[in-house]
């Protein structure tokens, strides 16, 4: 009698729990990461010509690395600045997904290749309906006394980027390796526009992460999905150190 009453109750758990996790799958945040997703942009390193025409050089200076197929991004002494992309698109708008799009590039973090407060800054940046800029947000990756650290900088300007890098409590030491700085564009259930920022590893790690970041118009009002009209560049808006080795430049859709 026992036994029977035991089985009778993990049965009626069962009945009530997998309802509940159901609703909590269907009900989960709104990040891509659960989600199958479709490449509609892959950089080409495996020749030198696709290679160079990834990024920009009207900032710094682009050298292809013909036995790794990777390139190497190289700093603008004049305007501190790095080299930019707008994924494969002439026009600089990759056109939008209702469902988010998902901009991930991998970069070698080398520590011996920084001097203490030498580092760079890599921001993503979406269009609004009208083909020009309305927003982005940043990560930064910086080499203090501790070693190389990566942290989120919620304004690009010089003076925030020296405010939140020196004070933010967040940032993270990275030890020397491959990385991937993701950042995956969607909206909430509201139709606003946030965007979450992860650092992963070559372990598949994620390192750093900042959840679900508020964008901005320039006004300082809220990002509507039904504003955006796609992603505008991928850009080093600040860079100091000499170089950095680039491998992937990728964005996916949901499928």
């Amino acid at each position: 009698m026992k036994t029977m009453k035991k089985s009778l109750k993990y049965i009626l758990v069962t009945l009530v729990m997998i309802p509940c996790m159901l609703l909590l799958s269907a009900c989960g945040d709104d990040n891509n990461d659960q989600k199958e997703l479709k490449t509609v942009y892959d950089a080409n390193f495996s020749t030198q010509e696709s290679a160079l025409s990834v990024f920009s050089d009207l900032y710094g200076s682009v050298q292809y690395n013909e036995e790794s197929d990777t390139i190497t991004l190289n700093k603008d002494d004049v305007y501190a600045t790095g080299p930019n992309t707008y994924f494969g698109e002439t026009d600089r708008n990759l056109d939008w997904d209702t469902d988010g799009m998902i901009a991930s590039i991998r970069l070698n973090i080398v520590a011996n290749d920084y001097e203490i407060g030498e580092g760079f800054n890599y921001t993503v940046a979406v269009n609004g309906n009208d083909g020009e800029y309305v927003s982005e947000r940043f990560i930064y990756v910086r080499k203090y006394a501790e070693g190389v650290k990566v942290g989120y900088i919620y304004n690009g300007s010089s003076d925030e980027i020296n405010q939140w890098a020196t004070s933010s409590e967040d940032a993270k030491v990275l030890a020397d390796g491959w990385y991937t700085f993701k950042f995956d564009f969607h909206k909430n259930s509201e139709n606003i526009m946030k965007v979450t920022i992860s650092v992963i590893d070559s372990n598949n790690q994620t390192v750093f992460e900042v959840v679900d970041a508020k964008l901005n118009k320039p006004d300082d009002s809220d990002v509507n999905e039904s504003d955006v009209s796609g992603l505008r560049y991928g850009w080093f808006s600040w860079m100091t150190v000499d170089s950095i080795e680039c491998s992937e430049l990728t964005v996916q859709v949901i499928d």
